[in-house]
């Protein structure tokens, strides 16, 4: 006999009695009701895991009784690593699974509609030079289509008859790739190999007919203007929803910008994947054209199973991707959907300039939370290098940098940072205008969030609000004021209360 099996207690075989009335309890109830506190659970209790609970079939095991369920309400195991339910993998979610898919959420960046003639989906894109607000008072002026950078969304189904029509308003000519999606080979953009680049005013017609499904993309596939923002998002949807169900779908597209002081252009041409000679580098990073905390969060219902779409087209830079507060799943690349035995859960995924990543999960724990590059220097914005030794001890004239004597000049080192390594570092010392923290403050979609969130999410980074039912349609639906933190608090008090039941 298998001596781990003799650790399962009680028996997984046994039927579990009903919770006793003191443990009946909605985790997270409406703004005014909330339920009379019970008795504690007393001693010898089994565990019983509130909510919407998917159970493991019994089997052999050496898992614990409470982490043999998944509840879509609260972070939980899920059972068995090979387990359907195993950290949320295959849990649907709350649409009907007969449903066709869910349309894309782009944040910060159009769709780009299209017409219905002679049975294509007609799309029409202008190639031009575009000025992007990437954070209140910072412009980039670069290269784009349809006035922005990246390119709007473009978003079709498996088995789409496709019509382009691509004009070029640049002062120099330009071609058209669509990164991934198989087309005849004249449509494949590749300047002098499979096409004559599109010269200034002309106009180009594709068409074609889509068999694959996922996330694409398309670009000029002449380097520099790629790199400097000609790109955008091409999204295809299965002829029938993807199983298990997701209730959001977010397309995220990840970019770098080269921006030195006293200029608006992108230095396309840095040639290093840190800093330049100049020391400035790619100082700053986007999503969807916009640098935080000039993102929009991805606002979402507590208990959702959400799909985050990204693309990685920034000129020679990889990130590393990070989700606070939920493990995710890679469920595909920008190849195509994977097939299940071939998903991994994560927390962090790196997706290197040109690759895509399909990430889904449940939304079981509310609150908000982090979506950003891991690299340190992704997480800041218009980062500049530092002048003069790097560190000096208390008496303020000994550098313990390079140099040994510090440089000519009066030095007043103050009590708090002399002796520390880059003290301070200046990450919570922001002089934002007001009309800078107006702005960023103005989306309905962060509103009752902690007071100091502006300090957090910098460079490339997003927000992703995970609310109660009745939390959500305060933010996304209603017109009545809300404070700043009255969000926030309200889901630590609601799950500080759910903790002590």
């Amino acid at each position: 006999m298998d001596d781990r099996n003799q650790q399962v207690t009680p028996n997984p075989r046994a039927p579990r009695e009903p919770p006793p009335e003191h443990l009946r309890f909605t985790p997270f109830a409406p703004l005014d009701q909330v339920a009379p506190a019970g008795p504690p659970p007393r001693p010898g209790e089994p565990f019983v895991v509130p909510g919407d609970i998917t159970e493991i079939p019994p089997g052999k095991h050496t898992l614990a009784r409470e982490f043999e369920a998944f509840d879509r309400t609260k972070p939980t195991y899920g059972g068995l690593e090979d387990g359907d339910t195993y950290l949320g993998k295959l849990v649907a979610g709350l649409r009907a699974a007969n449903q066709p898919p869910v349309e894309i959420t782009s944040l910060d960046i159009p769709k780009l509609s299209f017409r219905m003639i002679d049975g294509f989906k007609e799309f029409h894109l202008v190639a031009e030079p575009v000025q992007r607000e990437l954070y209140p008072g910072q412009f980039v002026d670069t290269y784009g289509y349809n006035k922005t950078t990246p390119g709007p969304l473009i978003e079709a189904t498996q088995g789409d008859r496709i019509r382009i029509i691509l004009t070029n308003n640049l002062r120099e000519p330009t071609t058209l790739h669509l990164h991934n999606i198989q087309v005849p080979v004249e449509y494949d953009g590749t300047p002098g190999l499979t096409v004559t680049p599109l010269a200034p005013g002309k106009t180009l017609t594709m068409e074609f007919r889509l068999h694959q499904a996922g996330t694409f993309a398309y670009h000029s596939k002449l380097p520099l203007q790629q790199g400097s923002g000609m790109i955008g998002m091409f999204v295809v949807h299965p002829r029938k929803a993807w199983l298990p169900t997701v209730d959001r779908d977010f397309a995220l597209l990840l970019q770098n910008f080269s921006i030195l002081p006293g200029t608006t252009v992108n230095d396309v041409n840095s040639q290093h994947d840190g800093e330049t000679v100049t020391g400035f580098g790619w100082n700053w990073q986007a999503i969807n054209g916009r640098t935080g905390p000039f993102t929009t969060p991805l606002v979402c219902q507590h208990g959702e199973r959400i799909r985050l779409r990204m693309m990685n087209f920034s000129p020679n830079q990889g990130h590393a991707v990070h989700v606070h507060g939920h493990v995710y799943w890679i469920t595909g690349h920008e190849a195509g959907r994977e097939p299940k035995s071939e998903w991994y859960a994560r927390t962090t995924e790196i997706v290197l300039p040109g690759q895509g990543a399909d990430l889904e999960f449940v939304a079981n724990n509310p609150g908000d939370w982090g979506i950003h590059c891991n690299m340190a220097l992704h997480m800041t914005n218009h980062l500049v290098p530092p002048i003069g030794p790097r560190i000096r001890d208390r008496d303020g004239t000994t550098s313990r940098a390079r140099l040994d004597q510090a440089p000519p000049g009066e030095s007043t080192p103050s009590e708090d940072n002399a002796g520390q390594p880059l003290a301070p570092t200046g990450n919570y010392r922001v002089n934002w205008t007001a009309d800078q923290i107006t702005r960023l403050n103005a989306k309905r979609e962060l509103r009752g969030m902690h007071p100091d969130w502006l300090l957090g999410p910098t460079g490339l980074y997003t927000i992703l609000r995970v609310l109660p039912p009745d939390l959500f349609d305060l933010v996304m639906n209603k017109d009545v004021a809300v404070a700043p933190g009255q969000v926030f608090d309200e889901i630590v008090r609601r799950a500080n209360r759910a903790s002590t039941q």
